[in-house]
């Protein structure tokens, strides 16, 4: 946990019990929150975990009073319930909130979902449709375990003048941090070739390591889709979409969408950024979206959204994250404009 100024804060308006009141003197609020995850994970070890912790959004436990806050507080909706009041021109309720979920890790289903369930509480997973009820580590966690799973030593990768002395378990942290910036920044293709030398150099299996970092599949998520939970695009293959040319951004946005109508018999009308941040979506990509039928498009920067000024292919939201503490998450969802990351 990060002992900064902002969270010394929220442990001290959390002790005088100011989060929870100014949430009851709000009115109808002006502003939409939409809470962003990724994994709800118990790591146990964290120096034992061979992928990405800063995937990891929480633990069950913390999920699970996590949702408890919020349905308290808060009326959680869907997308589609968003859309219909942008269309309709209805206010959306009051302290409206969104819970969204990124990837499409398995453990959604098995930790966030009877969570959801039992609170009946809306949700949406953006997926990653190519990784869907496949065996394939998603490509940044497998960058990850590759790099925690490698000899001990220098690993050198010319092309792009990576180099990493990999050692302990936080020099392999450190390594897969600038490695995945790396890729983060580089044209698609090459982010595919660099992938491919590093498979060379470290050819190691994750399909068979105990703890996972599986992705859902589609009986998973009919299951879900079937009880409430809503399903969005997060791209075909989680390409940062701005480092795509026209016809392979086309395909990432056409087929994402067209494979979880396919496998829902439900609509698809919302798309999260990969990556999401400021140069990971631009106007060409926002254009695009628009015009493979997409009507929203949620992005990974920090905020809420104002309903007299929303920005429908900008949507921000709050991250949580394996260290936002209860007290974090509470003045962050009371007072946003200070306390989003």
């Amino acid at each position: 946990m990060r002992l900064d100024k902002r969270e010394l804060l929220a442990r001290a308006l959390a002790l005088a019990r100011i989060p929870g009141l100014c949430l009851g003197l709000l009115g109808r609020s002006e502003q939409l929150a939409v809470l962003a995850y990724h994994r709800v994970y118990d790591m146990v070890n964290e120096d034992e975990f061979p992928y990405d912790p800063e995937l990891v959004s929480a633990t069950p436990e913390d999920f699970a009073w996590q949702m408890q806050f919020v349905r308290r507080h808060f009326e959680a909706i869907s997308f589609e319930r968003l859309i219909e009041s942008l269309e309709r021109d209805v206010p959306l309720p009051r302290r409206a909130l969104i819970i969204t979920f990124d990837d499409g890790h398995r453990d959604n289903y098995e930790h966030a979902f009877p969570v959801l369930r039992r609170l009946g509480l809306p949700a949406t997973i953006f997926l990653s449709t190519a990784y869907i009820s496949g065996r394939n580590t998603f490509w940044f966690d497998r960058v990850s375990y590759l790099l925690y799973r490698a000899p001990r030593g220098m690993l050198a990768m010319g092309d792009i003048a990576f180099a990493a002395d990999l050692q302990d378990v936080r020099s392999r942290r450190v390594a897969a941090e600038r490695l995945l910036q790396i890729l983060k920044c580089v044209r698609n293709d090459e982010r595919h070739e660099i992938l491919r030398e590093l498979e060379r150099l470290l050819p190691l299996d994750t399909r068979d390591d105990a703890s996972g970092s599986g992705a859902l599949n589609w009986e998973q998520v009919r299951e879900m889709s079937a009880a409430g939970i809503e399903f969005g695009s997060h791209a075909m293959t989680h390409p940062v979409l701005t480092t795509l040319e026209d016809d392979a951004l086309d395909w990432e946005l056409r087929e994402s969408r067209r494979t979880i109508e396919h496998k829902t018999g439900k609509a698809c009308d919302v798309i999260a950024y990969p990556v999401g941040g400021l140069g990971e979506f631009d106007e060409r990509v926002t254009a695009a979206v628009r015009h493979r039928g997409y009507k929203l498009g949620v992005s990974y920067l920090s905020g809420t959204n104002s309903m007299r000024r929303f920005e429908p292919f900008a949507i921000r939201r709050l991250h949580v994250e394996r260290y936002t503490s209860r007290a974090y998450f509470q003045s962050m969802l009371a007072m946003p404009r200070v306390f989003a990351r």
